[in-house]
């Protein structure tokens, strides 16, 4: 995908960095505090999958990003209606997997789960979609491992664009890097 496949918003930056898991002299995107990409490929996709690398950064409270994925979102310029799973870092090895929605503006949180996850490390993570049950996976080598799963029992939006974001506090320090973005149909 180009950089012309992107819409960018948001208050933060990006960069493209020499480091991904694919090994030197490979480049993957850096998103920096709040920013957000959503795919022009598919404004209407229902039944969504994302496939990526991702990894975040973390230093304390203050200093952390927020690896996210967007489902769903009713626009290609603004996340004031769309679906979001975020991997947010309490410690070093620790996340919070969370999953909730904007309406109008307005965040709802559908739950979360702490679990045990360096997120410093470079993951492979599958983030799906179908009908109104979201999942979340990350790949070990060998299998694609449940992290968190949720329904929105009030249906919210059936189809819309998808993408990846940084989220955390306005710093330099709060950044999330992406290597081999995939998104389309949900395939299983």
């Amino acid at each position: 995908m180009a950089q012309t496949d992107w819409n960018f918003i948001g208050t933060g930056s990006w960069a493209i960095i020499e480091a991904s898991p694919s090994g030197a002299g490979n480049y993957a995107m850096r998103l920096i505090a709040n920013m957000h990409m959503l795919w022009n490929g598919n404004s209407n996709i229902g039944n969504t999958e994302i496939v990526a690398w991702a990894r975040a950064n973390y230093v304390d409270s203050s200093r952390r990003g927020y690896i996210c994925f967007i489902l769903r979102s009713q626009s290609l310029t603004d996340l004031d209606n769309a679906y979001l799973v975020q991997i947010v870092p309490l410690s070093a090895d620790v996340v919070r997997v969370q999953a909730g929605y904007w309406v109008n503006g307005e965040w709802t949180l559908l739950a979360y789960e702490d679990i045990s996850l360096t997120i410093k490390d470079w993951r492979q993570y599958r983030v799906r979609i179908k009908d109104y049950t979201i999942q979340i996976e990350y790949y070990d080598g060998a299998n694609w491992v449940l992290l968190f799963m949720v329904n929105d029992p009030d249906g919210n939006f059936a189809s819309g664009a998808a993408g990846i974001a940084c989220r955390g506090p306005e710093s330099n320090y709060s950044w999330a890097d992406f290597d081999e973005v995939q998104i389309g149909e949900e395939t299983a």
